[in-house]
C-alpha cells in the first residue's frame, strides 16, 4: 500500500518576533519552525508566555514575523500588502475565541450572517446560508435568539457557525473551551473532531488544557519561542 503524501499547508522558517515598545524591544519567538499539514487536528501547547499567542497570530495572518518565512499553500506572506493579506485570511481562516465577541443586540442568525453582509452578499442569501451553518452546529432551533439567551456552549457554536459561514479552510481556535464547564468544553470539541474528520477541515486549538491536546492527532508545544516537541 502506498503511503498517503500530506500536503503542506502552513510552513514557518526561522520566525523571530521581536516587539518594540519605545526604546526597549522584546523577543518573543526565536528562529521557529513548524509545519502543519491540511487536514490536521492540531493542538498548540505551551505554558503563559511561551508564545503560543504570537504563533496564533503569524498563522491567522492578523501579524507578520520581524525574520523568517512565513508561507501558506507555498505563497510567501512576508511582503504581501496589507490588502492582499486581509483577503488570503479572509478566505482562508475562520477564527473562534476563548470570548464569544457576538454581538449581544443581534441574533444568532445575524451574528453568524454578518461576514458574508461584508463581504457584500445580498441580506436574504447571508440569512439563508446562516440559517444552514446554524443546523449544522446543532443549533437551528436557536436562530432567532440573542447570545443573552443563549448558554456558553451554545453562543460557542453560533461563534464557530460564524467562523464557518465563509467555508474557510482552516480553524483557528484560541482557547475555545477556555470559558466553558467541562461537559460543555468536551461538545464543543466534538464539534472540531466533526468538523476535522467529516469535512476534512484543518483545525488547530491553541490551547493549555493537556486534555483537548490528548484529542488531537499532533501536539506541538512551545516554550520560551521555540518549538520543544511536535
Amino acid at each position: 500500500m502506498k503511503e498517503m503524501r500530506l500536503s503542506l499547508l502552513i510552513k514557518l522558517e526561522k520566525i523571530d518576533k521581536i516587539y518594540k515598545m519605545g526604546s526597549n524591544t522584546q523577543q518573543v519567538l526565536f528562529s521557529l519552525d513548524m509545519e502543519i499539514n491540511a487536514g490536521e487536528l492540531i493542538a498548540i501547547m505551551g505554558a503563559s508566555g511561551s508564545g503560543k499567542s504570537t504563533v496564533m497570530n503569524i498563522i491567522g495572518l492578523l501579524d507578520r514575523p520581524t525574520n523568517g518565512i512565513c508561507s501558506v499553500h507555498n505563497k510567501v506572506i512576508n511582503d504581501i500588502s496589507d490588502d492582499e493579506l486581509a483577503v488570503l485570511r479572509n478566505k482562508t481562516i475562520g477564527f473562534v475565541f476563548q470570548q464569544f465577541y457576538l454581538l449581544s443586540k443581534f441574533t444568532a442568525e445575524k451574528n453568524v450572517s454578518l461576514p458574508l453582509l461584508y463581504r457584500g452578499l445580498s441580506e436574504k442569501e447571508s440569512s439563508i446560508k446562516a440559517k444552514q451553518i446554524l443546523e449544522r452546529v446543532g443549533m437551528g432551533d436557536r436562530t432567532h435568539h440573542k447570545p443573552n439567551e443563549l448558554s456558553g456552549g451554545q453562543q460557542q457554536r453560533v461563534a464557530i457557525a460564524r467562523a464557518l459561514i465563509g467555508d474557510p479552510e482552516i480553524i483557528l481556535a484560541d482557547e475555545p473551551t477556555g470559558a466553558l464547564d467541562s461537559k460543555t468544553g468536551k461538545e464543543v470539541m466534538n464539534l472540531f473532531l466533526e468538523l476535522n474528520r467529516k469535512e476534512k477541515r484543518t483545525v488547530i486549538i491553541v490551547t493549555h488544557d493537556p486534555g483537548i491536546g490528548d484529542m488531537c492527532h499532533r501536539i506541538i508545544k512551545l516554550q520560551d519561542g521555540k518549538v520543544i516537541a511536535s
